[in-house]
């Protein structure tokens, strides 16, 4: 497996994943800038290389934060996945959710430069 260059934060908040066949409501288990990972309540309906959109709640607003992504692996009842296409005032929405759950905020800031450049 390739080593990872983003880290993952452990964030459970229900979310939902849009796909070929349908939707569905699942758990967000963790999160980076680059991806994610996701439990179905039953058998993932996804394989490797399947497109979704993950749409995941920001606070206690009705606003989401939208993510294309591809699925990476899928084992059970759970799924992983990478973002694909991620908007900058997305991303950096993500990048402030992040920065207020970890306590090494220079990484952070280090992998959000990788992303945008900045």
């Amino acid at each position: 497996m390739a080593e990872r260059r983003f880290s993952r934060f452990k964030i459970v908040e229900k979310c939902f994943v849009d796909y070929e066949n349908g939707s569905s409501e699942v758990t967000l288990q963790d999160i980076s800038l680059k991806g994610a990972m996701v439990e179905f309540s039953m058998a993932t309906p996804l394989n490797e290389g399947d497109g979704i959109c993950l749409s995941f709640p920001l606070g206690h607003s009705d606003k989401y934060l939208q993510f294309n992504a591809e699925i990476k692996h899928a084992d059970g009842k759970i799924a992983g996945m990478e973002f694909l296409e991620t908007d900058l005032g997305t991303l950096f929405e993500l990048h402030s959710l992040l920065k207020a759950n970890t306590d090494t905020v220079e990484e952070i800031n280090r992998e959000y430069s990788l992303l945008t450049g900045a």
